[in-house]
């Protein structure tokens, strides 16, 4: 490294290049923070009394979850008074992060809260001061006649922005506004939105950088919600989101608001305040649109959709999320696979089959070696086959296929890293054979996953196990596996 450039600009770029090319390769996001983690201990050792390198090796240290160590080398949350304002704040994060967050909040909420109260008041004065302009021409504002409905020449007169407002005042008027259009036309300017958000970020660049207000309201709204002080870190993210067209925030901070307050009403709603859930699956709704091809995005709607009871909403916009993957060109196939699988998911759950099966073929088609695409279509397709279909050619057709995708998403999940992976493949297909009545085939199975160390999954393949020895007549198998495995029958 040139000692010019040997500053944490430079480090950032390098171990953002290390983590890409870690994930690009298939190495997983354990293997990319193992590997920044690796090139800042080598930072830290060429700077060992420099707390600037010190701390993004902390913040490493903490997205490998090896937070312990992350905290004992940086100062404690008492000894910052030497440190810039920026670098205290991110040691201050490191320790939220790790459980510390009453430091954090101690010393950040005044900061976001008078940053909060000082943009408000000079918006205030902003706008008292053109109004007091607008006063001071003439004395008098310019009045224009308002034209009756009926009045052509003025139509002609107004710009196209105004003829549509104009239009838009006849409709209300005539009391004949179809209310599942506006629904259609609201939707279409976010998925508008949407594909705009898929362009990438582009030349964008945060107006308010993380060293400024913008970071340190976001982080304080998330250790408050951390915090369980939810009333307190609602009403700062409104505010905030309240002045986001102001002060410019960018369509990645409005996002990152929308998520946190997402958590946050949903917190709110689990404690029964009234109105929250709804607040919560709008908010992730947001983030979905303005992220679609995000899977933590994507399911987190989904969850909060569900809980709130907006089911055909949320069917609805997955099914547009889709559609618009499907005309835009160029789209890289595999980042189409989570919108599938959640629309797929979703409409199964509607009971609409063709959207779901569709969907997740769709989905398996894209992503071969997608083992929750696989999984997800050999699941919808047992369920699919043992409800909804009397022609036995046709079920044994959907039965097929679903043993095959299960069997599929076996052997994709044996390769995932972990010890999850080498038993659960065995562990569905086992459930789904059992489902189909075809026991003699999910013993051997069960027996597999029991013999290999079936982890959280022990419980179920013993219970599963001990039914199936029940339902046979075989009680003394039966009362060794639940004794075996410490089962209650």
């Amino acid at each position: 490294m040139i000692p010019a450039h040997d500053d944490e600009t430079l480090w950032s770029k390098i171990a953002r290049c290390i983590r890409v090319r870690i994930e690009w390769d298939g190495g997983g996001a354990s293997a990319a923070a193992a590997a920044v983690v690796e090139f800042y201990q080598t930072v830290s050792g060429r700077h060992p009394d420099s707390v600037r390198a010190k701390i993004p090796l902390a913040e490493a240290l903490v997205s490998a979850n090896r937070g312990d160590e992350a905290c004992a080398m940086l100062p404690a949350a008492s000894d910052l008074d030497d440190l810039d304002k920026a670098d205290a704040l991110r040691v201050l994060d490191v320790h939220r992060q790790t459980g510390g967050d009453d430091d954090f909040l101690r010393y950040t909420l005044p900061i976001a809260r008078q940053s909060l109260d000082d943009f408000k008041d000079r918006e205030e004065a902003k706008q008292e001061t053109k109004g007091r302009g607008k006063k001071g021409k003439g004395g008098r504002g310019k009045k224009r006649g308002r034209a009756g409905n009926g009045d052509a020449s003025d139509l002609f007169k107004l710009g196209p922005r105004d003829r549509r407002k104009q239009r838009v005042e006849f409709e209300e008027d005539e009391e004949d506004v179809d209310e599942e259009e506006e629904d259609e036309l609201e939707l279409q300017k976010e998925l508008d939105a949407a594909a705009a958000a898929l362009e990438g970020p582009g030349d964008e660049t945060d107006a308010i950088n993380e060293e400024d207000s913008f970071g340190i309201i976001l982080r304080c709204a998330s250790a408050l919600h951390e915090s369980r002080r939810h009333e307190e870190a609602r009403a700062m993210i409104e505010q905030c989101l309240a002045q986001s067209k102001s002060r410019g925030l960018s369509k990645t901070q409005v996002r990152d608001l929308h998520h946190v307050k997402a958590l946050v009403c949903h917190a709110l709603g689990a404690q029964g305040v009234k109105g929250m859930k709804a607040e919560a699956a709008e908010a992730a709704r947001q983030v979905a649109l303005k992220n679609s091809t995000d899977a933590d995005a994507l399911n987190l709607y989904a969850r909060l959709a569900m809980d709130a009871q907006q089911r055909s909403r949320c069917a609805k916009t997955f099914q547009a999320i889709v559609s618009m993957h499907d005309v835009r060109e160029g789209m890289e196939r595999k980042k189409r696979v989570p919108a599938l699988i959640m629309s797929g998911i979703v409409h199964s759950q509607q009971g609409a089959w063709a959207t779901a099966l569709a969907d997740l073929m769709h989905a398996v088609a894209l992503g071969p070696e997608e083992s929750t695409a696989a999984l997800s279509g050999g699941i919808a397709a047992l369920q699919y086959s043992m409800k909804h279909i009397e022609v036995p050619e046709a079920r044994h057709h959907w039965v097929l296929k679903a043993v095959a995708m299960l069997q599929h998403a076996g052997r994709l999940r044996a390769k995932e890293p972990g010890a999850g992976g080498r038993h659960e493949g065995d562990y569905n297909l086992a459930r789904g054979l059992q489902q189909l009545g075809l026991n003699h085939l999910a013993v051997p199975l069960y027996e597999r996953c029991l013999e290999m160390g079936a982890g959280e999954l022990q419980t179920e393949c013993a219970q599963n196990l001990s039914l199936i020895y029940e339902q046979s007549g075989a009680t003394v198998l039966r009362d060794q596996v639940l004794s075996e495995y410490k089962v209650s029958s």
